[in-house]
């Protein structure tokens, strides 16, 4: 692989009118489908049998899909693509990559978080500035209604019109 995202890898099959797997929902690759199909360990040659197992529950007679821990394997080299080292290369690699979206995902999650945390003191910041303005606006315009010494009497207090 060269780096190229799941999707990207997706779109190129679609393009190349490649058909995915007859069961799939909706007859289209997907990253989904592409890492699916990258994991499947008979790229390398192994089938697995028994992945689950129905266990029953007996209080209803019905049966409970399980996963089985240690699926009954067999290994074919007629059918690799990859030789099983490449393929659990390949499988580490994956791995790695859904852990890097995991964290990358959490992340922008948290600087989802931060970001709410910043606007609100922005807000904070931006009331606290509002209300230093009006306060330094009241104490001028208090200032003003005093009378100054150049000014008369008359002029500071004018008499009511009524």
């Amino acid at each position: 692989m060269r780096g190229d995202p799941y999707a990207a890898i997706a779109d190129w099959l679609q393009a190349e009118g490649i058909e995915p797997r007859p069961y799939v929902e909706g007859g289209r690759w997907t990253a989904r489908l592409v890492v699916e199909l990258l994991d499947d360990p008979i790229l390398s040659g192994t089938r697995t049998f028994r992945d689950t197992i129905c266990r029953p529950i007996f209080r209803t007679g019905k049966h409970k899909p399980v996963k089985n821990a240690k699926p009954e394997t067999e290994h074919w080299s007629e059918l690799a693509h990859l030789s099983v080292e490449e393929h659990e290369l390949l499988r580490q690699e994956i791995a790695s990559l859904e852990r890097q979206a995991a964290n990358l995902a959490a992340a922008i999650a948290e600087g989802g978080q931060l970001k709410t945390l910043i606007q609100r003191f922005e807000g904070a910041e931006s009331a606290l500035k509002n209300a230093r303005a009006a306060k330094a606006a009241e104490r001028d315009g208090a200032e003003d209604t005093r009378p100054s010494p150049s000014r008369s009497a008359a002029e500071s207090n004018p008499e009511p019109l009524w």
